[in-house]
């Protein structure tokens, strides 16, 4: 389909003519254009919460689906409520790769505005 996926190195030696695409999670600056084309100003937002799927990354010897239902056993049993999935872009548990991933984009949201 003519796709081809490449690092950061390869990226700098293609023609500039070819067509860049950024994949991520969170684009922030999209979510900031769309609520001001409606006429509503994110400037003085205090904090930015994003909600996604992450269940971890399970060591190779445990499967995706019984590692998640161990995360989401150990989590409701330590503590029972929804905040039990809820972390500060800091204390964002390692296995939590997705989750860090989103954080790692939202890093710089203050200088965007």
């Amino acid at each position: 389909m003519g796709i081809k996926i490449v690092s950061d190195d390869e990226a700098i030696q293609l023609p500039e003519e070819t067509l860049r695409l950024e994949l991520k999670d969170f684009d922030f600056e999209l979510v900031y254009k769309t609520f001001e084309h409606f006429g509503i100003r994110l400037d003085t937002m205090a904090a930015v919460a994003v909600a996604v799927f992450d269940h971890g990354a399970a060591p190779p010897n445990i499967s995706d689906r019984q590692f998640r239902f161990d995360y989401l056993d150990e989590s409701i049993r330590a503590e029972n409520r929804l905040s039990a999935f809820a972390f500060q872009s800091d204390r964002i548990p390692k296995i939590m790769t997705r989750l860090q991933a989103v954080a790692e984009t939202t890093k710089n949201i203050r200088r965007q505005l």
